[in-house]
């Protein structure tokens, strides 16, 4: 992001946002990349990976065109949904988006699924935030995170729902999310809810 700290440790939006390219690939902007740990390596089976990525304002590029590698393997062209994108939303300056891809198929695929995993082209805004008027004192970012749902028949039994959604939330704004739908592990196994 465009934040950073001088040596005086004052807060500084003087600092230009540009893109992280870390997978030195000349065909891709804005890759990072994390790392998928699961406990007990040898005995565990993938059976969801959701993709999920977004930025504060989106850059010229697609938002919901990005390319996607795990540990074994390159990239795949993913394209995502749109969750939300206040483009044309009256939110001063910052015109956030959220996109979602299911990437199961993918994960489930490769010949190793644990290990790093690599994003690139995420689209977002590159520059300076402090000369805009309206000031805008959030700075440019962006991001992406993998929610993998996996089965470990020696790990107590569990139902896992996700749901996917995005609102701009402020000081000014109240906001009501329903949520239904869950569910408990079927019989015969013990229901332990909090």
């Amino acid at each position: 992001n465009n934040n950073a700290y001088n040596n005086n440790n004052t807060y500084n939006h003087n600092v230009n946002m540009r893109y992280i390219d870390i997978d030195g690939d000349p065909s891709t902007f804005s890759s990072s990349s994390a790392d998928l740990e699961i406990p007990n390596p040898l005995c565990y089976k993938i059976v969801y990976a959701g993709l999920y990525w977004g930025a504060v304002t989106s850059g010229p590029e697609s938002i919901t065109n990005v390319k996607f590698k795990g540990p074994s393997g390159g990239y795949n062209d993913v394209v995502g949904s749109v969750i939300y994108d206040a483009a044309g939303v009256p939110t001063g300056n910052s015109f956030p988006y959220a996109c979602y891809a299911d990437v199961t198929a993918i994960v489930t695929g490769l010949a190793t699924n644990t290990g790093t995993y690599t994003l690139a082209n995420v689209s977002s805004a590159q520059g300076r935030t402090d000369q805009l008027n309206p000031y805008n004192g959030t700075g440019y970012s962006a991001g992406w995170s993998l929610f993998v749902v996996y089965e470990d028949p020696t790990l107590p039994s569990k139902s896992i729902t996700s749901f996917d959604g995005f609102s701009a939330i402020s000081s000014a704004v109240n906001l009501n999310v329903p949520i239904s739908g869950f569910r408990t592990v079927p019989a015969p196994s013990p229901v332990r809810a909090n």
